[in-house]
């Protein structure tokens, strides 16, 4: 009987070990449902960047980011970036959007650590591109804020309103 159980134990231990490392877990913030207040980009030769900062859920990897747009443009550039401010992201995308619902899958996960702010911005690729995203007119996301990177990339913080938005996070699998 010793023999049996020790090999039991043995056998679980060892699909543990094999099936653990691989596994990876997701945590999203999800802050989609709020939808009352629109938040416009001002157009031009040089194009406002409508952005919401968030706090990390766990280490791991940003995959992919939903927004919710009003009135939208052929293309837009997604940036995110440490920190609130973001009139120079260090990554970017072009994406094209549709208005309502858009999520967003990054070419290139971006690394993000448990507890630190990040954010995200919105700017129209044209210089006469319209942009209109959804939010909420008051702070409902402790989290983070509604930020704007105007003409001459002066950022310009709304603590008072959040956007519409969803973050997925994966932690990387080892």
């Amino acid at each position: 009987m010793f023999r049996t159980l020790t090999r039991g134990i043995l056998a679980g231990f060892i699909v543990l070990a094999v099936h653990s490392p691989n596994s990876a877990a997701d945590c999203t913030i999800d802050q989609s449902t709020c939808t009352d207040h629109g938040f416009s980009a001002n157009v031009g030769p040089s194009p406002d960047i409508i952005g919401q900062s968030f706090t990390a859920c766990q280490t791991g990897v940003v995959t992919s980011v939903t927004f919710n747009a009003n009135l939208v443009t052929p293309g837009l550039t997604l940036g995110l970036e440490v920190g609130t401010n973001i009139c120079a992201p260090s990554y970017t995308q072009s994406v094209s959007a549709v208005q309502g619902s858009n999520t967003v899958v990054l070419d290139t996960p971006f690394p993000v650590t448990d507890g630190a702010v990040y954010s995200f911005g919105l700017q129209p690729s044209g210089g006469h591109s319209p942009l209109m995203l959804w939010g909420c007119g008051e702070d409902v996301y402790a989290g983070g804020i509604y930020c704007l990177c105007g003409a001459g990339h002066v950022f310009v913080p709304y603590p008072q309103f959040d956007l519409a938005f969803t973050v997925q996070i994966t932690t990387e699998p080892t």
